[in-house]
């Protein structure tokens, strides 16, 4: 049989295997968006006259510099997640009860 040390490190390794997972879906999504507004501004582009380009290039705020910082929040927030996740279930005692064969 396990001790409990060595079963909170299964369980805990388990709810942090997920976090990660949740976290890489939400910058696939924000690929996803930047991509889509990528598509959407070169269709305004080649479609208003040239006059308007300058305005247009005003709208353009999902660049690269902005992608790198919204991936880096979300990176931070997984850790930050991870990290209260394990501050929080080192606060409570989880006892298993085995039945017998």
């Amino acid at each position: 049989m396990q001790d409990k040390e060595e079963i909170d490190g299964i369980i805990l390794e388990k709810v942090n295997e997920v976090i990660p997972t949740l976290f890489t879906q939400f910058l696939v999504i924000l690929e996803d968006l930047q991509e889509e507004h990528r598509a959407a501004y070169v269709k305004l582009l080649e479609n208003i006259p040239v006059e308007y380009h300058p305005l247009l290039f005003q709208a353009d705020y999902f660049d690269d510099r902005k992608m790198a910082w919204l991936r880096k929040r979300v990176l931070d927030i997984g850790n930050q997640t991870n990290r209260k996740n394990e501050e929080n279930f080192r606060k409570v005692y989880i006892h298993f009860k085995f039945k017998p064969n």
